[in-house]
């Protein structure tokens, strides 16, 4: 077959699945043309999850007619002129190829006028062909209309997903571009219903607030500069640990959102041991850096990049979380809004687990005297008490690869970290003094009781640290928690009454998912009655599964049955994985107690104290 030259339509046609892969893929382009305009309040409407319409109108600076003809152009652009304007990109679009891209493949619409021109342009495009050019008026500012997506491509318009799906990707689009920009006031609508409505933010913070769902004041600010690398944004407390990235986590190099292998790995190193696997920290950062330090033209969609020394930037990125989760005080979840749906009960007064105050340059050195009281002044070894807070070890106390006693992996050693004799290890997490020589707890058989150990800490949310006075020995919260409700599942006793009830709110989909799948619900030890559309009231809970956390709980299992896990034990863990929050005293014994008494006390780990010094060397 001989070898032709490709007609301009076909062109387009094959240049815009590079750039138009969804409704949402629309949305972002024509969001970041009105950011660059330097628009302050944008429209976003939708019908149909934007198959049928996407307008999208700003008070942005506008066009006159010669540069609303021209940006239908494939590398028509504003926004650069040279090659080397192209390595120092500070817009979010300079391709040219979004507007010509969108037009090829919809029945497309521009309206716009200057603030200064006393008439506008209107631009009609019907598949890529120019149809009409004519006056315009309306407001200063540009409104585009993308009808009937897709109509001459069918392939590609048969394989988009549901409107609810299109829908939720539109306004993740939205959240994204305007994650760090306070000053602009953004409204999307789906049918004529507000879906999404952020105004003008005075700050950051507020606007990041609004963003992640939570309270101002509950979210820790992320703040680092090192190497020509600045790290500014928020983090929420960890226990507001998601199941996905997505939603949960904007990642931005000045002020562009990326999808950024090098970023990701430096948020899940900064909080390794922290959270359990496959849960997300709650965060919106921007990375700033010299636009010659990073390459934006890596893809059309423009939202990978390529770093010249990515691991300074990942260390930045990593050293910022790490200093900001050191300072975030540990507390039980605020009341969820929105999205999220559950009305809370308030939190109960026991101490809670505060993280230790940085000591210094390094972290993960911690340095204590030996103050060890006379032995009738000696407060009892078996346990913490209950008027004294247990101090919760982090990251801040304990190294980040601490070995692992579940898969046995053992990690180089650091000679720098060698605990000094005064000092031991047993005392690891402990302000106050302990005795020389706790006693060895009874074991039966190979199995130890646990309630009769020395708590020396709970690290993260993951692991409670034990101490016999010759071992070490390591609790999965998670493993525990897991154990215990797949035991409650098979009890024929009743199960826990929530006093008072807990509301949470759900979606068409969590809501027909627990129309469907009631009776898997309740055989977990759910009671879940309907208020009014959309608002159900959870009255009766799993034994172990804490009421504070209870609708945490549903939604995870809520999310697994539409997956089709229903094996019981796969069930008990999305449980446990979802209710994992900072445990008091009261609540560390009692569990060490019930997993005594039940059998289960074979999920801790043991390490002796000599093998942790071997490593240690």
């Amino acid at each position: 077959m001989a070898i032709a030259l490709l007609d301009s339509v076909l062109i387009d046609k094959i240049a815009a699945g590079e750039v138009v892969e969804r409704p949402a893929s629309v949305v972002k382009e024509l969001v970041e043309n009105s950011i660059d305009a330097g628009a302050t309040v944008i429209e976003v409407s939708l019908r149909a999850g934007g198959r049928d319409l996407i307008r999208v109108v700003d008070n942005g600076s506008g066009m006159t007619r010669d540069d609303a003809q021209m940006c239908l152009q494939r590398h028509a652009t504003s926004k650069i002129r040279t090659a080397e304007d192209l390595a120092v990109v500070g817009t979010l679009g300079f391709r040219g190829e979004a507007i010509p891209s969108v037009a090829s493949v919809s029945r497309f619409r521009l309206e716009t006028r200057p603030e200064d021109a006393e008439t506008g342009t209107a631009v009609e495009v019907e598949g890529g062909e120019l149809k009409a050019v004519r006056d315009g008026g309306g407001a200063a500012g540009t409104e585009i209309d993308v009808r009937d997506l897709f109509f001459n491509i069918p392939v590609r318009r048969k394989f988009l997903r549901t409107v609810q799906t299109e829908l939720k990707h539109c306004v993740e689009a939205v959240s994204r571009e305007i994650a760090m920009r306070p000053e602009v006031d953004i409204t999307l609508l789906h049918d004529g219903k507000a879906v999404l409505r952020h105004r003008r933010a005075s700050t950051l913070r507020e606007r990041v607030a609004q963003l992640l769902d939570e309270p101002a004041d509950r979210l820790q600010e992320v703040r680092w500069s090192a190497g020509g690398v600045e790290v500014r944004g928020f983090i929420a407390p960890l226990s507001r640990h998601r199941g996905g990235a997505t939603g949960a986590q904007y990642l931005h190099v000045n002020g562009r959102y990326v999808r950024d292998p090098v970023l990701k790995r430096a948020v899940a190193e900064a909080v390794a041991g922290q959270l359990p696997k496959g849960r997300h920290p709650v965060l919106a950062v921007d990375v700033r850096l010299d636009p010659h330090r990073v390459d934006v033209n890596a893809h059309p969609a423009k939202t990978e990049v390529r770093f010249r020394e990515p691991r300074e930037v990942a260390s930045a990125l990593s050293m910022a979380l790490r200093r900001a989760l050191a300072d975030t005080p540990v507390s039980r979840p605020p009341p969820a809004r929105g999205g999220q749906g559950a009305l809370w009960s308030p939190p109960r007064a026991e101490p809670r687990l505060p993280l230790p105050a940085h000591p210094g340059d390094d972290p993960r050195v911690r340095d204590r005297a030996d103050t060890t009281p006379s032995p009738a002044a000696a407060p009892s070894p078996v346990r913490p008490s209950t008027e004294t807070p247990m101090r919760r070890l982090t990251g801040a106390d304990l190294l980040r690869d601490v070995p692992n006693p579940a898969i046995g992996v053992t990690p180089r050693p650091r000679s720098a970290l060698v605990p000094t004799p005064s000092a031991p290890l047993g005392r690891l997490g402990e302000d106050r003094p302990v005795a020389a020589s706790p006693p060895v707890p009874r074991l039966h058989g190979a199995v130890p009781v646990l309630a009769d150990m020395r708590v020396a800490g709970q690290l993260g949310l993951r692991w409670l640290v034990l101490d016999d006075g010759e071992s070490t020995w390591w609790v999965s919260i998670l493993e525990a928690r897991s154990a215990l409700l797949l035991e409650s599942i098979h009890d024929p006793a009743p199960p826990r009454r929530c006093a008072p009830t807990v509301h949470v709110t759900l979606d068409r989909s969590a809501a027909s998912t627990l129309e469907r799948c009631l009776a898997e619900v309740e055989s977990l030890g759910f009671a879940v009655r309907d208020v009014r559309p959309g608002e159900w009231r959870i009255t009766n809970l799993p034994s172990s599964c804490p009421q504070t956390v209870a609708a945490e709980g549903l939604l995870a299992v809520l999310s697994a049955l539409s997956r089709g896990d229903l094996a019981a034990p796969a069930l008990a863990r999305t449980i446990a994985a979802a209710t994992l929050d900072p445990l008091t005293q009261e609540e560390v014994r009692g569990l060490l107690v019930t997993l005594d008494a039940t059998g289960h006390s074979r999920v801790a780990k043991q390490r002796s104290h000599d093998a942790i010094e071997r490593w240690l060397r």
